[in-house]
């Protein structure tokens, strides 16, 4: 890992740290070496052990220590005050909170509504297959499940306020953006001062920007659920949703659930050829 460092002159003078930075510098040494042990065992119990005395009794490395000893000590304590500064919501709070919620189940999808179909599900519906869905790559490491998992249940939330708006409505992308910000400024209101309104307005916001994994795969489940969906009401009612198909063609980029798209699609194929006969 250092190699074989040369012996310092006679008259170097070795640190005499205070006891947080021993701990640091002690800390430190410990992770290098065990790091390298997990990579390189055999070159790692090779190491001398009085080099690691001296890459550590060096002045540059015991500097490094100690801003990283206070660094950690500084972020350590903004974790605890940030902790502490978000309280438990009042019972009221909770309940006009679940009460808002609660009204996706009353809220229509408007793609279904629109091309007529009957019994047709609500937001609520849908997101809660949305949520299910990542438990399905629970076994891959590239992505946080569970946080997909909190982002699905919240991606619809600001419907519960000003409804499905779809491209079909006349709304521009802008204005739509302008009226879901402002529904979830709404519901975070609910609840003042509570951990859980600043996380449902953060998870709805990194689905909004679509940049990280988590919402890049949210996304591509919105759109696979939307077409599972699309071709159950297909085999159900006889409803011909081909634009929801079209729509959605080479949109999921997730690999696995690429897999289920093209499953979906080829039943799909195979049921309406078997109908055409």
């Amino acid at each position: 890992c250092f190699g074989r460092l040369p012996a310092p002159a006679r008259t170097t003078k070795l640190l005499s740290p205070s006891p947080p930075q021993a701990r640091s510098l002690l800390l430190l040494v410990t992770t290098l070496l065990l790091s390298t042990l997990a990579r390189h065992p055999v070159q790692a119990l090779k190491i001398p052990l009085h080099n690691l005395r001296l890459f550590a009794s060096r002045p540059l490395f015991g500097q490094r220590c100690r801003t990283r000893f206070a660094i950690s000590r500084t972020l350590s304590s903004q974790m605890s005050g940030e902790q502490n500064s978000f309280q438990a919501p009042k019972p009221s709070e909770v309940i006009e909170l679940l009460k808002v919620c609660g009204k996706l189940k009353r809220t229509a999808r408007t793609g279904w509504v629109r091309k007529g179909v009957q019994n047709y599900e609500s937001v609520a519906e849908h997101s809660w297959r949305i949520t299910l869905l990542p438990m399905f790559l629970s076994n891959r490491n590239d992505v946080d499940h569970v946080r997909c998992m909190k982002i699905g249940l919240v991606h619809d939330l600001a419907e519960a306020l000003v409804g499905d708006i779809t491209p079909h409505c006349g709304v521009s992308d802008q204005e739509k953006f302008k009226l879901e910000s402002e529904a979830m400024s709404k519901i975070k209101s609910l609840v003042p001062g509570s951990r859980i309104g600043e996380e449902i307005v953060e998870l709805w916001n990194e689905y909004e920007a679509g940049e990280t994994k988590e919402a890049k795969v949210v996304k591509d489940f919105d759109k696979f659920e939307m077409i599972l969906q699309a071709e159950e009401y297909e085999a159900e009612q006889g409803v011909d949703l081909s634009e929801f198909f079209e729509s959605t063609k080479g949109k999921i980029r997730h690999g696995e659930i690429k897999t289920w798209e093209e499953e979906l699609r080829k039943s799909r194929d195979i049921r309406r050829g078997e109908t055409e006969k």
